[in-house]
């Protein structure tokens, strides 16, 4: 027997795979272009409704923070548990004040702390106006810290029952990222 006629059967094997594997490729990249219609024909559907439920959730106001920065005397690492009993004893004297402005009150956002200084950044709970609460706020804060430590040289009454090295306070507004 010729070595050759050996080869013809595992030559038309090959041909045989070869011809099927293109026409599973061949299948796979119709149905690959078909799922991709069906999904972007799905997605021009949903989009609109989607858009609309992010549209009526999103504030028509920029949601503004209540920052209120604290330089102690000494130079000091703020206590952190001693700053949290702060923060949470702000939120529950600034809420009222907030609520009596319009909002729904405040939150405690963040709490940043350095050497010598640590900031507290409050966040209404109302989106709606709030900037504008936010910034009567701040300056109500600021009036009573300049009526307290201008003239006399001691610290507010509501800062009283923190800590008595704080050297400098101020706050101030900033719209949330």
């Amino acid at each position: 027997m010729n070595p050759y006629e050996l080869l013809i059967p595992q030559l038309l094997a090959g041909a045989a795979v070869v011809f099927f594997a293109f026409r599973a490729v061949r299948r796979s990249n119709r149905a690959d272009a078909a799922h991709q219609a069906e999904y972007e024909r799905r997605m021009t559907e949903l989009r609109p409704a989607s858009t609309e439920r992010l549209t009526a959730r999103a504030p028509t106001d920029a949601r503004a923070v209540l920052s209120l920065a604290l330089d102690l005397d000494d130079g000091s690492f703020p206590d952190l548990a001693l700053v949290a009993q702060w923060a949470e004893q702000l939120v529950t004297d600034l809420g009222p004040l907030e609520r009596d402005l319009g909002g729904r009150g405040l939150s405690l956002a963040a709490v940043r702390a350095e050497p010598g200084r640590f900031e507290l950044l409050f966040r209404p709970d109302d989106p709606a106006g709030s900037s504008d609460r936010v910034q009567r706020m701040a300056d109500l804060l600021n009036a009573l810290i300049e009526e307290r430590v201008g003239a006399a040289g001691e610290t507010p009454v509501w800062f009283d029952r923190f800590s008595p090295g704080v050297a400098v306070a101020y706050a101030g507004v900033s719209l949330a990222a």
